[in-house]
């Protein structure tokens, strides 16, 4: 008479095809005369999912884990279909008596804006544009924009500024992820979950152990929220997989140097260095216009020294706002002093050098010693065979190393007027490898066609 009690309770409760996951599986243990720990043991599951799927704090199972959910409590048939349609239900249960059901607070974490963007407006109406296409075309799922380029391009600074622009699309929440931990660690998978279900209010506690129970609940807590979500400085495709959403009208940023080509489809946005006009804009945004206008033809130097890059160029512009009193013609005879212009492009936290580590340390060493024997020749850009010649090795040898460089965004592959491949080095990136490169003896070489070493910057006054 108990259970049949108990199974006019669950035909009640579940009438219809939004039943709830939380409750039945709840009911439905009760009946079973079991306690979560035995359902654990039964099922293989952890006693804290079963806890979190019945306070409905875990996202909907996979199907895997209902069935083996159902086996452990014996249910089989109509029972079985019940449990699989609470799990597919998206019902968020009904509050207890006397409480009111609170809703999801809005994340706000985007950083303040400090830098000005110069030079991108055609590549944020692009994204505007076709980002409210793909919402309009797919209310429900999430629109992927991937940002790649160089170190220093101003990839975060565009994500971040679109971040702000896309709010009143996305007025539930803004949430901004650095996927690269401390000491230039890659964030994994797991701990970038952590951080993400942490912003979106799960209580540590409440987080599940397992890389896949947290993409279900992570999937789950954003399903129906309008959000932006900025992943920054994704390593690879591997590493931001399990941190995109599902069905949900989100809209997901990224950043990094790599292209992304796996997430197929994201909306690849490839940030080029900017050119002469977009570079004395923003010396004259940083450093002051009147300064600018005052030293026209410094001003066009200094913009070529720093080769479009939008970091280079904002340096160069707060050492120029701090030191009023100097001229630029000053800085303009510092930087192009033999071996001292990344000395110069550094000014408190930000640094050329800096920014280029972490590509440069992720070379193999075949890479390596091509990027250095590159930079050790003065020419604006070279075929394949050129490159393999300089290399020493066989032409797959340095075609791999090619690729390697051009992955990490420290060579361009362009295109000759008729249509030839070339590879060729940025400045500032030749600049680097080749203070790497005279670390390592390579200047000491007798190489034809090189370019003569250089002693270490000195005297910085």
């Amino acid at each position: 008479m108990i259970a049949d009690r108990e199974e006019s309770i669950l035909d009640r409760q579940y009438s219809n095809s939004e039943r709830n996951l939380a409750a039945a599986l709840r009911e439905f243990r009760l009946r079973a005369g079991l306690t979560q720990e035995e359902l654990a043991d039964l099922s293989g599951l952890s006693v804290r999912t079963i806890g979190n799927l019945e306070r409905a704090r875990s996202a909907r199972p996979h199907r895997q884990s209902v069935d083996v959910l159902a086996r452990a409590l014996g249910l089989s048939g109509p029972e079985h279909e019940t449990l699989r349609r609470a799990a597919r239900s998206r019902t968020v249960p009904p509050a207890p008596p006397g409480e009111t059901a609170a809703p999801y607070r809005s994340v706000i974490q985007l950083p303040f804006e400090t830098v000005d963007l110069v030079g991108r407006d055609d590549t944020i109406a692009r994204v505007i544009r076709e980002a409210d296409e793909r919402r309009k075309a797919s209310p429900t799922h999430a629109t992927i924009t991937a940002f790649t380029g160089m170190a220093g391009v101003g990839k975060t600074a565009l994500a971040v500024h679109l971040g702000h622009q896309l709010n009143g699309q996305y007025p539930e929440g803004q949430i901004f992820l650095s996927l690269t931990a401390r000491g230039q660690r890659e964030l994994t998978p797991a701990e970038g979950l952590r951080r993400l279900l942490r912003a979106l209010d799960v209580a540590p506690e409440d987080i599940p152990e397992t890389l896949q129970e947290r993409e279900t609940l992570f999937r789950d807590r954003v399903s129906r929220r309008r959000i932006v979500i900025i992943l920054d400085g994704a390593a690879s495709e591997a590493q931001v997989t399990s941190l995109l959403p599902g069905a949900c009208p989100c809209h997901v940023l990224i950043t990094s140097r790599t292209r992304l080509a796996g997430l197929s489809k994201a909306l690849h946005i490839e940030l080029k260095e900017l050119d002469m006009r977009s570079s004395l804009e923003l010396l004259e945004r940083t450093a002051g216009a009147a300064r600018v206008l005052e030293e026209p033809q410094a001003a066009l130097d200094l913009a070529a020294l720093c080769h479009g890059l939008p970091l280079a160029l904002r340096i160069v512009g707060a050492r120029i706002a701090a030191r009023p009193q100097r001229r630029l013609t000053d800085l303009v005879r510092r930087m192009s002093r033999e071996g001292c212009l990344l000395d110069e492009l550094e000014y408190r936290d930000m640094s050329v050098r800096a920014a280029l580590l972490p590509s440069y340390a992720r070379l193999d060493f075949a890479a390596r010693d091509l990027l250095h024997q590159l930079s050790l020749r003065d020419l604006p850009a070279s075929s394949l065979s050129q490159v393999a010649s300089m290399s020493g090795r066989p032409l797959w040898q340095a075609e791999k190393a090619v690729e390697q460089l051009i992955d990490l965004r420290l060579l361009e592959e362009v295109r000759t007027g008729d249509g030839r491949q070339r590879y060729r080095l940025h400045g500032l990136v030749r600049a680097y490898a080749r203070e790497q490169a005279g670390r390592v003896g390579l200047l000491d070489l007798s190489i034809p066609g090189a370019l003569p070493g250089s002693a270490p910057c000195v005297d910085r006054r």
